[in-house]
């Protein structure tokens, strides 16, 4: 009889250690997401409209969305999420977890997520620690670009293309030098600066400057421009030629008298 009763005794209690621990297997199947919907996020820290919603196998029926402990939502319809706005509650850190009722009644509950809802100055302070370095690293990328290609090619020129000569602008598209004002391919490692401003190095005059992308007929009108002016400085140079064939024969007229 002893016997009889220590056995049953025995496949109660593992029975009941096999339910807790699937009870707790589901559990620990479910877990709280929080995602931004405009504002800001660092971290922990938080501030603006955020949407809370449950990660895990489906049989959900109920959801109950608390925030330290009290009650600020419940859901029983798909998805289960939930909107909130963090000014809606005091400032500082709380608590985050979840409720939920699962369609065979068992009663489960996420882990506890904490985060800091800031104020409007933590949040300025914060974002200040984001940009300030990251406009830093932008100033050291731009000197360190300029100082090697001053430093290798020493404003020598990228290009010995003919004035007038057709090119291939590539995918970045072309832009013409405010310094010699020749057009030249916008380069694949010209910083941006702005929307459409570029800090870029001219091919020809080795000059750095900020342009922007122009289109096609400009492109085309300043390489005939280009033209035209390799077409005067051949026309001088012939002037220049003969004048001096010129000077020469009257010098040698003198000369044979």
């Amino acid at each position: 009889m002893l016997l009889k009763f220590s056995k049953l005794f025995f496949i109660a209690l593992i029975v009941c250690f096999a339910g807790i621990h699937s009870a707790q297997a589901q559990q620990d199947d479910y877990r709280l997401n929080v995602r931004r919907t405009f504002g800001y996020g660092n971290g922990s820290d938080i501030r603006g409209t955020f949407t809370i919603s449950i990660v895990g196998p489906g049989n959900v029926s109920t959801v109950k969305y608390m925030i330290d402990d009290q009650l600020i939502a419940e859901t029983t319809s798909a998805p289960f999420s939930y909107s909130f706005q963090t000014t809606q509650f005091p400032s500082g850190w709380h608590d985050l977890s979840a409720i939920i009722e699962t369609n065979q009644g068992l009663i489960l509950t996420t882990p506890v997520r904490r985060f800091n809802f800031v104020t409007a100055e933590q949040e300025s302070s914060g974002m200040a620690g984001i940009i300030i370095p990251l406009l830093g690293g932008i100033v050291l990328v731009v000197i360190g670009v300029v100082a090697f290609q001053s430093i290798v090619f020493r404003k020598k020129p990228l290009s010995t293309l003919p004035l007038g000569a057709s090119r291939n602008y590539g995918m970045r598209g072309g832009t013409i030098c405010p310094q010699c004002h020749r057009p030249f391919a916008i380069h694949w490692w010209a910083l941006n600066i702005g929307f459409r401003n570029r800090f870029d190095r001219c091919d020809f005059c080795g000059k750095w400057s900020v342009v922007h992308p122009l289109g096609r007929a400009e492109l085309s009108a300043a390489e005939s421009a280009e033209l035209e002016q390799a077409q005067d400085s051949s026309h001088n140079s012939a002037k220049t030629e003969q004048d001096r064939l010129k000077e020469m024969v009257d010098q040698s007229r003198y000369t044979d008298q």
